[in-house]
């Protein structure tokens, strides 16, 4: 196996274990929830090294936890009620 492969695979294997992680930790306290996507962002940045997909997913993993596992709720969330505002002009 090649080195290229085994990063590829140790990557999907990492980030698999992220999105269990998330969808286990929907139906915890709050407190336990609460550095999560923080988590998420910075294990995904040090198994990438692509700071704007970690960052990116962290965000979308925030969201779903706040939306309560809704996937299309949270990304329609994300979308319209954190990133567009910041794009609109005054």
């Amino acid at each position: 196996m090649s080195e290229g492969s085994k990063r590829r695979l140790s990557q999907g294997v990492g980030l698999v274990l992220l999105v269990l992680g998330t969808a286990i930790l929907i139906y915890e306290p709050l407190r336990m929830r609460a550095l999560w996507p923080s988590v998420v962002a910075l294990a995904l940045v040090f198994l990438t090294r692509r700071a704007m997909l970690g960052l990116l997913v962290g965000a979308v993993v925030g969201a779903l936890l706040l939306a309560g596992g809704n996937p299309v709720g949270a990304v329609t969330s994300l979308g319209r009620d954190h990133l567009a505002p910041h794009f609109e002009s005054e």
